[in-house]
């Protein structure tokens, strides 16, 4: 299926706001804005130098004459369009999920008191069953792990509990991320970006709740050209404890952006009341993007004995076992990109891909 047209590359300069990018022609050196049509936070993609693809806009009287419908992340296209991936859920994934059923788009249903509301699909089945379907477009994968949302969203978390009283008038209810690269092994809530959105889908989701989730994932080329990669990704949610009280401990992973990387900066940070708090923190000081892999109960002492060993011990370079990861060498982390003490002082470096799932449960 196609899902964009790259008619001109670029290489990422800066983001101005969320809706526009500024990029350089890779062969004339000109600078360019376009219109970023993604809101999501984008941290991973959106750094100088990123390979960026452009669409030219369809009405040549537009203000920005191209839109950023791609990038080139890791060994992947990632397509950057939302509103595309209910195209590719259209043609791609819910005629196998609900085969021989008629699909309308953009669907208000008459007993939802807010008619601005709307769902990206009503399907109606040869049983007689009409469904609501909410379409999600998930583009931050990392270590095999797809998360959703990338930044807090109340639209979305207002979408889920629609569907779920939309459920008591006689609709069936479906919520379907569509994840746009990186061949992920599970999805999960992200709880550290929008705890709101993690817990109305931990409480409506079946077989808990009233409303399907399913999520799968796509394959784009640089041309614009998207397949089915896997058409059920297994999902997984956080521990109810995790989801009721914002605390615990969490763990980041860092890189230098390269695909030579020896390794990654591991971080541990830990908060008795609010994790969400010290993590947005994190990120403002933060000079180069991080991706956060783990959050848990406990004290940060107890994490880092069982996943790094014990800080005190650390003088150079130091291997150990390490409990659930294997051998690895950890040292002191000496890469660029931190600003602040506390977390230079959490920072160490570990040669190994790891993401702890302990504290995640299958759906």
């Amino acid at each position: 299926m196609h899902i964009f047209t790259p008619h001109r590359t670029g290489l990422f300069i800066s983001r101005p706001h969320r809706f526009a990018v500024v990029a350089r022609d890779p062969d004339t050196g000109e600078e360019f804005t376009a219109h970023c049509p993604n809101p999501g936070a984008l941290r991973e993609f959106l750094l100088p130098g990123t390979p960026l693809l452009f669409e030219k806009a369809a009405n040549p009287n537009r203000k920005l004459a191209y839109s950023l419908v791609g990038l080139r992340y890791k060994q992947s296209i990632v397509p950057l369009v939302s509103v595309r991936a209910n195209l590719a859920a259209r043609e791609l994934i819910l005629p196998t999920l609900l085969p021989r059923a008629e699909f309308i788009p953009e669907y208000t249903p008459p007993e939802i008191e807010d008619k601005s509301s709307r769902f990206d699909f009503l399907a109606r089945t040869e049983e007689g069953d009409t469904i609501l379907i909410e379409v999600k477009a998930c583009s931050l994968v990392e270590h095999g792990v797809a998360m959703f949302p990338d930044a807090p969203s109340q639209r979305a978390s207002r979408h889920l509990s629609e569907l779920a009283h939309l459920t008591t008038q006689g609709y069936r209810a479906m919520t379907l991320f569509v994840i746009s690269h990186g061949r992920p092994e599970v999805f999960v809530p992200h709880l550290h970006s929008d705890r709101l959105f993690t817990s109305t889908l931990y409480e409506v989701h079946q077989p808990r709740g009233p409303v399907h989730i399913h999520a799968a994932s796509l394959e784009c080329t640089s041309q614009g050209e998207a397949r089915v990669d896997g058409l059920s990704v297994p999902i997984m949610f956080p521990e109810k404890s995790l989801v009721e009280q914002p605390r615990g401990v969490l763990v980041g992973f860092l890189t230098d952006g390269s695909e030579q990387s020896a390794g990654y900066g591991v971080a541990v940070l830990s908060a008795a009341l609010d994790l969400p708090a010290k993590t947005a923190r994190w990120r403002r000081v933060m000079k180069q993007p991080w991706m956060q892999v783990y959050g848990g109960p406990g004290t940060e002492e107890t994490v880092t004995t069982a996943l790094l060993g014990c800080r005190g011990a650390l003088a150079g370079a130091d291997y150990r076992e390490l409990p659930g990861v294997g051998r690895a060498l950890v040292i002191p982390w000496q890469g660029p990109g931190i600003t602040d003490r506390e977390l230079l002082d959490s920072l160490f470096y570990i040669r190994h891909r790891v993401f702890v799932r302990e504290h995640c449960h299958p759906d």
